[in-house]
């Protein structure tokens, strides 16, 4: 169900995948070797490629979806996996863009209305 809340159950099996993910480093030996060997997303077999988006924190349909859209093409070198941003990176990611979305408002806003124009 598109747009739902998660259930408390649906978040503590995310919670489980996301501690054996941290807990198992191992369990992406291969992808971390085919990342170091300058491996391309459109040489990964199926089984590669949603191993590759689960190391990396997506799902595989979007990523998919956004390189297409953005790129045109699966034709990218994979990428290892970035730390999350620390609180106060994150406080300064959030500011810039609400300065960005309120300099966007503010644009449209101060824009004269077609109607008003008469």
């Amino acid at each position: 169900m598109k747009g739902a809340i998660p259930t408390k159950e649906s978040t503590k099996n995310r919670l489980k995948k996301a501690e054996r993910t941290v807990s198992d480093p191992e369990e992406y030996a291969e992808i971390k070797a085919l990342i170091r060997r300058g491996t391309y997303y459109d040489e990964l077999t199926d089984e590669q490629k949603t191993q590759y988006c689960n190391y990396y924190g997506a799902h595989r349909k979007a990523l998919e979806d956004i390189e297409q859209m953005v790129t045109g093409t699966f034709h990218f070198k994979l990428e290892p996996r970035k730390r999350p941003p620390t609180d106060a990176e994150l406080e300064e990611i959030i500011k810039e863009v609400e300065r960005i979305v309120d300099e966007e408002r503010t644009k449209y806003n101060d824009q004269e209305s077609p109607l008003e124009m008469d």
